[in-house]
């Protein structure tokens, strides 16, 4: 099957995919860092669970008094390393106030020309060191995360998704020399992580013969705009 001009190897071109490694991390380092733990406002069972078993860390609501807190902080102690963390049940949407205390410590903190922010999620990003995705919706702040480390590159922007986000593996992340992968999001399972390079790869060949039908009748999900309304045109022009 061709399309009209176009050949496969001029549409093979422009089509990537993820090409995973797999590395081990190195080993848990001992060394004393300043780092504070901050949750999203609706999830205060989370912030007792992992207080209760590390009650010699800081785990804080990410409420307005945080924000101002951390703002401070940042300003006296340049070496004070954010680490947001969220565990967002996979039926539930992102709270809009969760959101807006992301973006408000955000806006806190942009006048500040060295800022260390972690991003810690569970099994929000695809990975061949997960079985499944089971909290997609906290890839919301993965995407933040990333657009941030590109908007601020002065700054030290990371994103980790783990394999299970429990108090124990969330404090031997902490403790492990993480890898620094700038706009990536990296996981993180069983003294591995891995990372993601979009390399460029073949489709398999076309079929001889279209499966569309002349005057066929199709239902297109968004086909008002975007690729959804491309195809439509597409469709109705070469199979009216």
């Amino acid at each position: 099957m061709e399309f009209a001009e176009i050949s496969q190897t001029a549409i093979d071109s422009l089509v990537f995919s993820p090409e995973w490694k797999i590395l081990p991390l190195a080993a848990a380092s001992e060394a004393d860092e300043l780092w504070v733990i901050i949750v999203p406002p609706s999830q205060a069972a989370l912030r007792e669970e992992i207080a209760d078993y590390t009650p010699q860390a800081e785990v804080r609501l990410l409420d307005p008094q945080t924000i101002d807190d951390l703002a401070r902080a940042v300003d006296k102690k340049t070496a004070l390393r954010l680490c947001f963390v969220t565990r967002t049940p996979w039926r539930a949407a992102v709270p809009d106030e969760d959101v807006s205390a992301f973006f408000s410590l955000l806006k806190a903190l942009r006048d500040k020309p060295a800022v260390k922010l972690d991003v810690f999620t569970d099994k929000a990003v695809a990975s061949p060191l997960f079985e499944s995705v089971t909290h997609p919706v906290d890839g919301v702040y993965v995407g933040l995360a990333q657009t941030l480390a590109k908007e601020r590159p002065e700054w030290t922007v990371r994103s980790f998704s783990l394999h299970r986000l429990t108090p124990d593996t969330l404090r031997e992340a902490l403790r492990a020399p993480l890898p620094t992968l700038l706009g990536r999001p990296v996981c993180l399972a069983d003294g591995r992580y891995g990372v993601a390079d979009m390399q460029p790869t073949t489709l398999s060949p076309w079929p001889a013969q279209s499966a569309f039908r002349q005057q066929g009748t199709y239902v297109i999900l968004g086909g008002a705009g975007g690729l959804g309304g491309k195809l439509a045109e597409y469709l109705a022009a070469r199979y009216q």
